[in-house]
């Protein structure tokens, strides 16, 4: 159910080492055609490949995401789909900000972020 990943993680985070966000981060929540809803981080590097980007699902927690694979794959997850996945977020520190969809600016920070 995961989306194309490539190359090496970039400090990925986990519950263990996630801490309270001093800034919101963009989030995308995404529905599978299964009815799972992912969170997607499109301004933040998922690996070594500013195509990828962070995300997270109840199932497997963090990992990297073909931010336009998902985009293409998966539709607008309704806030009461992501109500759950949201709260999850926020527990582990995250200031979530809902937007919904990715931009050009937001592969551009991916790309400073792998060196690209």
């Amino acid at each position: 159910m995961c989306a194309a990943f490539q190359g090496a993680p970039v400090l990925p985070a986990t519950e263990s080492t996630m801490t309270q966000d001093t800034e919101p981060t963009k989030t995308i929540f995404r529905c599978w055609p299964d009815g799972n809803v992912l969170a997607l981080f499109p301004r933040q590097a998922g690996t070594n490949d500013a195509s990828t980007c962070g995300s997270y699902e109840h199932v497997g927690q963090h990992g990297a995401a073909d931010a336009f694979h998902v985009m293409q794959t998966t539709r607008p997850a309704a806030p009461t789909e992501y109500a759950d996945l949201l709260a999850e977020l926020e527990s582990i520190g995250y200031r979530v900000k809902v937007a919904a969809r990715c931009h050009s600016s937001d592969r551009r920070e991916r790309q400073k972020q792998v060196g690209a």
